[in-house]
């Protein structure tokens, strides 16, 4: 039964291969990031877990779990592209590419921009209590000795959160007459920024930003294609390095204590993709939890109900404590573990919507998901203005998180963020949103 299960991934996933590069990837970067997203965690991971016998995580054995886990992952990339089949092809067409050099989009309103982002986080570790050589780690590079941690402040969640507009804003610089010294260090503050939240999905946003934008404006020879290459696997080497002293770096910032000890990467790249990648894991151990306890579906009330409760005041509720989402809860409790509880695994967005739904709901979500697929290479390959074309490109690697972690209120804020700086050039400089070619 797997492996008929593992047939059927791979021949729809064949299909979409097809599609992407019969009519032209330029005209399919939307559906050529989300397919590569969805390949390698729905299809790759469980497939190498299956062929290397990976049985059980964190004492939690999953091994009869994988046929019901595959399925549902088939289920999905089935519906995914019937969802990006059924929506109607939009006939205007523009050349995908800006051969112009004039019209550059203002490099004073991304500076502008990324200084108040840059602002909003130094006041983010200023109210929570830490100095900044926490926040810019200092102390983790050696350069500070004299990381300060300030017990009972919390910070404004609110603040942290505009540091998801650096990725909009960096997209939105390549378009800029922004010097490339200057674009080269805002990029490196804003490395250094992400990397002191220890999460590596921001970082995979902004590579991928750039990415399509310049699939998005040249066309592919063996010579680009080697440079993209050698770049990709530069830049993915190094966050597998920088992953390996993820705890040391969120205890730098979080408590000043500067330990520079790394795990192990002394691996190879199939299971160093693996362990970053192998969600259906947590999937299985929700569905596992789900059963043995007969556990009713949430219908919405962690998906929908909490991106409401998180937008309400602490006060609100019984000793300013907020309820924790049912679904994240469980996940917590499934697998019995307290390693686990640490380790960061996520059920993804297959798992996010069983829980509230079931595989329909799997089947309906990522119908919805194949549609806005196409609707955004649809708009990304008419449009013939610059921020509008990086608008519809942040939207599309904006997907990748409730993709690979489920949850979405989470995302819902964070999503809320990134669209800041379109939203201003919308309903404060709208002529720069309808003008051609800037």
């Amino acid at each position: 039964m797997m492996l008929a299960l593992f047939l059927a991934e791979g021949i729809i996933c064949s299909f979409i291969v097809f599609i992407i590069f019969k009519y032209g990837y330029r005209k399919h970067l939307a559906l050529l990031f989300l397919f590569i997203t969805m390949f390698v965690f729905m299809f790759f991971s469980p497939l190498y877990g299956y062929l290397t016998h990976f049985t059980t995580l964190f004492d939690n054995y999953l091994w009869d779990y994988y046929p019901e886990i595959v399925l549902n992952y088939l289920i999905a990339i089935v519906f995914f592209l019937l969802g990006y089949l059924l929506l109607k092809k939009r006939r205007v067409s523009y050349d995908l590419s800006f051969t112009s050099k004039e019209n550059y989009i203002d490099a004073k309103f991304i500076r502008i921009g990324l200084l108040i982002s840059l602002f909003a986080f130094i006041m983010w570790g200023v109210t929570s209590g830490k100095s900044l050589s926490n926040i810019f780690l200092l102390g983790f590079f050696g350069l500070s000795e004299n990381a300060t941690y300030t017990e009972g402040l919390k910070g404004n969640n609110y603040l942290l959160l505009m540091i998801e507009t650096f990725i909009p804003l960096l997209a939105l610089s390549l378009y800029s007459n922004m010097k490339k010294s200057e674009l080269v260090l805002w990029i490196t503050i804003v490395a250094i920024i992400f990397l002191s939240q220890g999460f590596r999905y921001r970082f995979i946003l902004l590579l991928s930003a750039f990415l399509l934008i310049y699939l998005y404006n040249n066309k592919l020879s063996i010579r680009k294609i080697l440079f993209l290459g050698m770049s990709i696997s530069i830049f993915m080497y190094a966050i597998i390095e920088v992953s390996n002293y993820r705890s040391s770096i969120r205890n730098s910032v979080k408590s000043g204590y500067v330990s520079q000890d790394a795990k192990s990467s002394n691996r190879d790249i199939a299971n160093i993709v693996f362990s970053s990648t192998r969600n259906y894991l947590a999937f299985g151990s929700l569905l596992k939890y789900m059963d043995n306890t007969d556990i009713p579906y949430g219908y919405g009330e962690t998906m929908i109900g909490h991106i409401f409760i998180r937008m309400l005041p602490s006060s609100f509720f019984d000793k300013n404590i907020k309820p924790r989402p049912p679904a994240i809860e469980i996940s917590a409790k499934s697998w019995g573990s307290r390693e686990a509880l640490t380790a960061g695994e996520a059920y993804g967005g297959v798992g996010g919507v069983y829980y509230e739904f079931g595989s329909v709901g799997v089947a309906l979500f990522f119908l919805l998901i194949g549609m806005m697929t196409k609707w955004l290479d649809q708009r990304i390959s008419t449009s013939n203005n610059k921020i509008k074309v990086v608008f519809y490109i942040v939207i599309t690697i904006s997907l990748f998180k409730i993709i690979t972690r489920g949850y979405l209120p989470e995302f819902f804020f964070s999503f809320s963020f990134i669209l800041l700086p379109f939203l201003y050039i919308r309903f404060f400089r709208p002529k720069l949103w309808r003008k051609k070619n800037v």
